[in-house]
C-alpha cells in the first residue's frame, strides 16, 4: 500500500545556524567524508543547509564512486533505507541548483540500494513564482514494531 502526504513545513534555506559558512565549506566536507574537495558538488549543486522540520546538510558529490567511497559523518548511527523527511526537504536543495522548473515535478528517488534495503520515495514539488509552494513524498511502508500507549 503506498500513501502520499503533504509537507507541512514548505522546506527552507536556514540562515540563523551560528557554524553555516563552515558546515558548508567543500574543503571540511571533503575532509569529513573522506574524499577530495573536487568531489564536493557538480555543475550548479553546491551543499546546502536546509530545514522543513528537521534541519538536513546537503553534501553533492560530483559522482556514484565518490557516494560509494564517502564515509558516514556519524558512524554511531546505523542508516535509515528510506528517508522521507530528507527526501522532502531535497526539493529545496532542486530549485536552488536550477534542477526545478515552474509548476509541478515529480521524481522517483531510490534509497538504500547499497545496505540492501532498498527502497522508492516519491517526491512531487510545486514552483509558483520561483519558490516552492508544495512539496508530497510518497511510498510504502514496512511495520518494524509495534506498541500502544497508554495515558497514566
Amino acid at each position: 500500500m503506498t500513501s502520499e502526504f503533504t509537507a507541512p513545513v514548505v522546506p527552507h534555506g536556514v540562515t540563523d545556524a551560528p557554524d553555516r559558512s563552515a558546515a558548508l565549506d567543500p574543503v571540511r566536507l571533503a575532509q569529513a567524508l573522506g574524499l577530495g574537495p573536487d568531489e564536493i558538488g557538480f555543475g550548479t549543486h553546491r551543499p546546502g543547509l536546509w530545514q522543513g522540520g528537521p534541519r538536513f546538510l546537503y553534501a553533492p558529490v560530483a559522482n556514484l564512486d565518490a557516494l560509494a567511497r564517502a564515509r558516514p559523518i556519524e558512524p554511531a548511527w546505523s542508516e535509515d533505507p528510506a528517508t522521507g523527511s530528507a527526501s522532502a526537504i531535497l526539493a529545496a536543495q532542486l530549485l536552488v541548483s536550477g534542477a526545478l522548473a515552474a509548476g509541478e515535478t515529480r521524481l522517483t528517488l531510490h534509497q538504500g540500494v547499497e545496505m540492501g534495503r532498498a527502497s522508492v520515495i516519491g517526491l512531487t514539488a510545486v514552483v509558483a513564482a520561483s519558490n516552492l509552494a508544495e512539496v508530497r513524498i510518497a511510498g510504502s511502508a514496512v511495520p518494524v514494531s509495534e506498541g500502544r500507549i497508554r495515558v497514566p
